[in-house]
C-alpha cells in the first residue's frame, strides 16, 4: 500500500513539474496574461492540442506548423491624425474636394491601423471622405462661366423693357455692337436697340455677381419650402463664376435632400450607381444607399460575367466584339449630328433680356438631350474616340448652361 501511494505522488510530482514547464513557458511567450498564476492556468479549461482559451489571451495562428507572434497595431500618432483632419476640413470648406477626399482617407486608414480604435470617429471619417468624393465628381460636371475673367464686361440692356444682361463687348461703332454672350456665342445689334451700355471693371464685375448670389442664396433660405433645385442653382452660379467661398455650403444644402438624387440622373445619366451609394450614405441615408449598393453589386457581377464570356470567346483566330478602330456607326452618328443642329439653332437665338429667351432654351433642350443619349450610347461601345468624347462633352455644357439658366419650372 504504501509502495502505491508513493508512486502516486512521484507521478503527480512529474505531471506538476511539467505543467509548470508548459505554464513558465506560455508566460514567457506572451500566451499567457500577466495577471495569470499558476493555480489559475491550471484551473483553464482545455482541448486537446489546443493552448489557452482564457479571453484575451488567444492561441497565436500557426503556418506550417509554427508558431507566428500575435499582429500588435501601432501606436496611434495622434499629432499627424490631427494634422490630417486640419488639411482635410480645410479643404473640403475652400471646395477642393478632390484633396479633402485624399486627406480624409489617409486620416481614416491611420486611424484603422492603430490602436485604441474609435468605430464611431472612423464612420464620421468615411462618410465625409464618399462625401468628398461625390462633391468632386458633381462640380467635374459643371463649367465656369465664359466671362469669368471680367475683362471688357459690359451690363446691356435692350429696348422694349428686356432684362438686362452682362457680356464681353468685342466691338463698338456708330451703328452696332458686337458682343460675347455668357455662353460664348457672339452677336451683333444694332445700336438702335441698344438703351443702356454700362462698362464694367473686372472688380465691379465680381462684385455684381456676388450681390447676386447673395440675393438667390437668401431667396432659397427663405422659401417657405426650401427646394434642393434652388440650392443647386445657387452652387451652379457660385462655380461658374469662381464665387468658391459658399459654394460647399450651397452643395450641402442641395444634397441634405434625398430628391437631389435626380440632379445624379440628369447630369450623370449612365454608371451612376457608385454615385448614388455615396450621396446617400455621406448624408446619414444608409437605407438607400444600401439599396444602391446592391444594384451596383449586382451591375459588376453581370459585367464580370459578360467581361469572362468576351475573353473566352477572343481565343486565337477569333475577333473582338468591337474592333479597336472600328468606325461608328454612321447613321446614328447622322442622326445625332441633326439633333444637335436643330437645338443649337434655338439655343443660338436664346438672347439674355429677350422676349423669347426662355421659349427658344425650352425648344432647344430636348434636341440636344436626344443627341447626346445616342452620343453616350456609342461612346459606351468606343471610349477611346475623342470625337465623340469631345462632342459629349460640347453638348453636356449646353445642357448644363439651358439648366441654370431656365426658371425653376421642373
Amino acid at each position: 500500500m504504501k509502495k502505491f501511494i508513493w508512486t502516486l505522488l512521484t507521478l503527480i510530482a512529474v505531471a506538476l513539474g511539467a505543467l509548470l514547464g508548459v505554464y513558465k513557458h506560455q508566460k514567457n511567450s506572451g500566451v499567457l496574461g500577466k495577471d495569470v498564476g499558476f493555480i489559475r492556468f491550471l484551473l483553464i479549461k482545455r482541448k486537446p492540442g489546443t493552448g489557452s482559451k482564457e479571453p484575451g489571451n488567444k492561441e497565436p495562428a500557426t503556418t506550417g506548423g509554427q508558431k507566428t507572434a500575435p499582429v500588435k497595431k501601432a501606436v496611434f500618432d495622434r499629432e499627424a491624425f490631427g494634422k490630417l483632419r486640419i488639411s482635410a476640413k480645410s479643404s473640403y470648406r475652400e471646395a477642393d474636394f478632390t484633396a479633402a477626399e485624399l486627406s480624409y482617407t489617409k486620416a481614416l486608414e491611420l486611424l484603422n491601423s492603430a490602436e485604441p480604435g474609435d468605430p464611431e470617429l472612423a464612420l464620421k471619417l468615411d462618410r465625409m471622405r464618399l462625401r468628398s468624393w461625390f462633391f468632386a465628381r458633381i462640380v467635374e460636371n459643371m463649367y465656369l462661366d465664359n466671362l469669368v475673367d471680367g475683362v471688357d464686361i459690359v451690363q446691356v440692356k435692350l429696348q422694349g423693357g428686356r432684362k438686362p444682361f452682362f457680356a464681353r463687348l468685342l466691338e463698338k461703332t456708330d451703328y452696332q455692337i458686337t458682343i460675347e454672350r455668357q455662353s460664348g456665342i457672339t452677336a451683333t445689334v444694332p445700336i438702335s436697340e441698344v438703351d443702356l451700355l454700362v462698362n464694367l471693371t473686372p472688380e465691379q464685375y465680381r462684385k455684381t455677381l456676388e450681390a447676386i448670389l447673395n440675393e438667390r442664396t437668401r431667396k432659397a433660405y427663405g422659401a417657405v419650402k426650401q427646394d434642393y433645385q434652388s440650392f443647386f442653382l445657387c452652387a451652379a452660379f457660385a462655380f461658374q463664376h469662381k464665387l468658391t467661398d459658399r459654394l460647399t455650403e450651397l452643395l450641402e444644402k442641395t444634397f441634405e435632400h434625398a430628391e437631389s438624387e435626380r440632379l445624379v440622373n440628369r447630369f450623370i445619366p449612365s454608371n451612376n450607381l457608385e454615385l448614388k451609394v455615396a450621396l446617400h450614405y455621406s448624408f446619414k441615408r444608409d437605407t438607400k444607399a444600401h439599396v444602391y449598393a446592391e444594384r451596383l453589386k449586382e451591375e459588376r457581377s453581370i459585367a464580370k460575367k459578360d467581361e469572362d464570356k468576351t475573353i473566352d470567346k477572343t481565343t486565337p483566330g477569333s475577333t473582338d466584339p468591337v474592333p479597336a478602330g472600328t468606325p461608328a456607326p454612321q447613321d446614328k452618328l447622322d442622326e445625332a449630328d441633326e439633333l444637335f443642329k436643330e437645338g443649337y439653332a434655338y439655343y443660338r437665338k436664346a438672347i439674355p433680356g429677350t422676349t423669347d429667351h426662355d421659349i427658344n432654351l425650352e425648344k432647344a433642350e430636348p434636341f440636344l438631350q436626344e443627341a447626346s443619349e445616342i452620343l453616350m450610347e456609342i461612346f459606351k461601345q468606343q471610349p477611346d474616340n475623342k470625337e465623340i468624347e469631345n462632342n459629349l462633352s460640347r453638348i453636356r455644357e449646353i445642357l448644363f448652361d439651358i439648366y441654370v439658366r431656365l426658371p425653376l419650372k421642373r
